[in-house]
């Protein structure tokens, strides 16, 4: 099934049933959106990845933001940061969860865990449960987290409507956590280039067809309202799913107004789509935007591209001229598929009037077999009839 339409760098994510289409980067553009790329002017002499220059300088805390709701997801995040130990130095270490019972059980993990050993300070938090891994990091530790210098925030993901959330979540930390020198590079990076903000990890292919607004702009248009933000439909969409990322507070701010707005959060179950939390997921870098700061990917597999191009985008500017292509594409390939669609049923139809000739011939010839049979019969039994009765005249005649 088609999912996208490519435009250039950019494609029109057409997957979802009921949403609006959505223009969204390229897999080649994302490559050229990852941090380490963006003050690179020339690829590398072999032409392979790019390493991300590290020095010895001192480097501010970092305040890392674990949400915790299933358990059984905990050891996979800890060893993810145990594989990058050398580069989580100076760490504060926030957990939060929504039961006193899973506080418990976490603090009984951590005695274990080499990050939480190695972390200045470690603090386990019960929360509502109410804005999964969203809700605690904008509300409950904002307070705390604010005055951090850089925050990493991960969570147990876990997509319960499909079968992809455990693959869903090792891509992301394999993104995100690649290993200590580059964690290294990117706290320096931030250190040393206010103007970053945010970096998120690029999607994974499995969730590919999932980047789109869905049912959510409309909810997302009122989000931003408080920021005098306005969302525009031909504007590029990306945004951190699966919601986990780096990020300056500062860059953070203004989505914690968007999530103050909100009068309510919605309790749990939430919907598949088409919630305050779904849309508040998609505007993570426009508020990034909106504070004055760039947003930048995190790749698995970065490579110097081979093309100039851009090494930014915006997702508050409106591409209005790829829109329009984008669109066209898509009228173009539906009547295509329209045509498709009429020449098959006109063979369809034709196909139908030859069964049913087929049918009312073979009808036919089933109504003349049994009139044949029938005349047969009654000739056999007339045949039958006039031999026994010349059988008993030659009996008679002998007699």
């Amino acid at each position: 099934m088609l999912s996208s339409l490519a435009c250039g760098d950019l494609e029109l994510n057409i997957m979802h049933p009921n949403g609006m289409p959505t223009l969204v980067p390229s897999p080649g553009l994302e490559q050229r959106l990852d941090w380490r790329l963006h003050k690179q002017s020339e690829p590398t002499r072999k032409g392979r990845n790019s390493e991300p220059e590290t020095d010895k300088s001192p480097l501010p805390p970092l305040a890392m933001h674990l949400h915790v709701h299933y358990l059984e997801t905990l050891p996979t995040l800890l060893d993810a940061l145990s594989a990058c130990q050398s580069g989580l130095e100076d760490l504060r270490l926030w957990i939060s969860t929504d039961t006193s019972a899973k506080a418990d059980s976490i603090t009984k993990t951590l005695l274990q865990s080499p990050i939480a050993e190695q972390a200045r300070s470690t603090e386990v938090r019960v929360c509502p449960n109410r804005g999964r891994n969203l809700g605690p990091l904008l509300q409950h530790l904002w307070p705390e987290l604010q005055q951090e210098a850089l925050v990493l925030h991960l969570h147990g993901k876990r997509s319960l409507e499909t079968d992809i959330g455990e693959a869903w979540l090792a891509q992301l930390l394999k993104r995100l956590l690649p290993d200590g020198k580059t964690i290294q590079a990117l706290r320096q990076r931030f250190h040393k280039d206010p103007q970053l903000g945010l970096v998120m990890p690029q999607p994974p292919e499995l969730i590919r067809p999932y980047l789109n607004w869905g049912n959510n702009f409309e909810l997302a248009h009122q989000l931003l309202k408080p920021l005098d933000r306005r969302l525009h439909r031909d504007a590029v969409l990306m945004f951190p799913a699966g919601g986990m990322f780096w990020a300056r507070p500062a860059a953070l701010a203004p989505l914690t107004q968007c999530f103050q707005s909100l009068q309510e959060l919605p309790p749990e179950p939430l919907p598949i789509d088409g919630s305050s939390l779904h849309a508040m997921e998609r505007v993570v870098a426009h508020a990034c935007e909106a504070s004055g700061h760039l947003w930048q990917l995190f790749c698995e597999n970065p490579s110097a591209p081979s093309t100039t191009g851009p090494t930014t985008i915006s997702v508050l500017k409106p591409q209005t001229e790829t829109f329009e292509q984008a669109t066209a594409l898509l009228a173009a390939h539906l009547r295509q598929q329209d045509e498709q669609l009429q020449c098959a049923q006109l063979n369809l139809d034709r196909c139908t009037q030859q069964l049913e000739s087929a049918e009312a011939t073979i009808q036919q010839l089933i109504t003349t077999t049994e009139e044949l049979n029938k005349l047969n019969n009654t000739m056999a039994s007339s045949r039958t009839w006039k031999l026994r009765r010349l059988l008993k005249r030659l009996v008679r005649a002998k007699t």
